[in-house]
C-alpha cells in the first residue's frame, strides 16, 4: 500500500504544528513520498504551502496543491509557521532561520546524508520555536484510524499516492538505487507475479 509509512508520516508530522488553515507551511523534500503526501494534506487543510524540491525529480507540485514551488530556500519569502524538514545539513540550518517566532519544525530525516551544525544560538532570538524529531513508528501510536483517514481520502479522489515507478521484485536493487539517489518522485511499487 503506497499510503503506508509515507502517508502516516506526512499526516502525523503536519499535526505537530496544530491547525493549518491560513498558516504558512514549508515542506522540504516535497517530491518524495512523504513530501508529496504532505503537500496535498496541508493544502487540503487550507495552508499556504511552499514546496522545496530538488532538480532530479519531476513532479507537478502546484497540481498537488503547493502555492509556491522552489528549488532553493533562497527563493522563499517570509516566515513559516510549520516546516517539515527531511533534507538535513545546510537545508535544516537555513530552514530554521525561516521559522516564525512561535513556529514548529518537524525533523523527518536527512536525505542529503549531511549533518547540521545546530546549537542553542540557532534558536535565538525565537526561543519559543519548537523542534520535533519525528519517526512515525517510534511514536507508539496505533495506525488503524489514521490509515482509514488516508484510504478514505484516496478513495474519494482527494489524495494522490504519487507513484514514481512500478516494477517487479526482480528489479529491486535498481529501484532501491533510484529511490536512494532521489531520481523518483513519490514512491515505488513492486509487483508480485504481475500484480500489486
Amino acid at each position: 500500500m503506497a499510503a503506508g509509512a509515507a502517508g502516516l508520516t506526512a499526516l502525523r508530522a503536519l499535526r505537530r504544528g496544530g491547525p493549518l488553515a491560513g498558516r504558512r507551511v514549508l515542506i522540504t523534500g516535497a517530491s518524495g513520498g512523504v513530501g508529496s503526501f504532505a503537500v496535498q494534506l496541508a493544502a487540503a487543510e487550507g495552508a499556504e504551502v511552499t514546496a522545496l524540491s530538488g532538480t532530479r525529480r519531476s513532479l507537478d507540485l502546484a497540481a498537488l496543491g503547493a502555492t509556491h514551488v522552489i528549488s532553493s530556500l533562497a527563493d522563499s519569502e517570509g516566515e513559516f509557521d510549520l516546516i517539515l524538514e527531511s533534507v538535513g545539513g545546510e537545508v535544516l540550518v537555513t530552514a530554521l532561520k525561516l521559522l516564525s517566532p512561535r513556529g514548529h519544525i518537524v525533523l523527518l530525516g536527512t536525505s542529503s546524508g549531511r549533518t547540521a551544525a545546530l546549537s542553542i544560538s540557532s534558536f535565538v532570538p525565537h526561543v519559543r520555536q519548537t523542534l520535533h524529531p519525528f519517526w512515525v513508528f517510534g511514536s507508539g501510536e496505533a495506525v488503524g484510524e489514521d490509515l482509514a483517514i488516508l484510504l478514505g481520502l484516496i478513495a474519494d479522489g482527494k489524495l494522490d499516492p504519487v507513484i514514481g515507478r512500478t516494477d517487479t521484485w526482480e528489479r529491486l536493487p535498481e529501484v532501491m538505487t533510484d529511490l536512494r539517489e532521489r531520481r523518483l518522485a513519490g514512491k515505488a511499487v513492486l509487483l508480485v507475479d504481475g500484480t500489486v
